[in-house]
């Protein structure tokens, strides 16, 4: 299997002042703002790292500090050159997902895991 690194995905309860604090104190640049489910999703950059931060969809309801959705970290994402090989050898290995391979376009692919303590694993492979 050959993963990487591809975001850290942040919801926020004030979207402006947490792109603010980024800016301000990492130096982290805004590279797009795309509507997403409802919610804004805006992607930043931090020295190569994306950082993708966003508002609450209406009818969400985040908790503070728990591994249901909240604010705070959502979730951490990996990438993968083929998500339907690698998502059928962890299905061997009794991962469970909480959302399967899916196409959104553009030739990228996502899907989610739920990982040891609730968190959550987005795996995804670009187009």
């Amino acid at each position: 299997m050959s993963w990487s690194y591809d975001h850290v995905h942040l919801k926020a309860s004030d979207i402006d002042g947490t792109i603010g604090f980024y800016e301000k104190n990492f130096g982290a640049v805004k590279k797009f703002a795309a509507k997403v489910r409802g919610m804004t999703i805006t992607g930043m950059d931090i020295s190569g790292m994306t950082l993708l931060i966003s508002d609450t969809a209406q009818g969400e309801s985040p908790k503070p500090g728990s591994a249901d959705l909240q604010y705070g970290l959502i979730h951490f994402g990996l990438r993968c050159p083929d998500l339907e090989q690698h998502a059928a050898e962890l299905k061997k290995n009794g991962v469970q997902f909480t959302m399967e391979p899916t196409d959104i376009g553009g030739g990228t692919k996502i899907a989610f895991i739920k990982a040891p303590d609730e968190v959550v694993i987005e795996l995804l492979q670009r187009g």
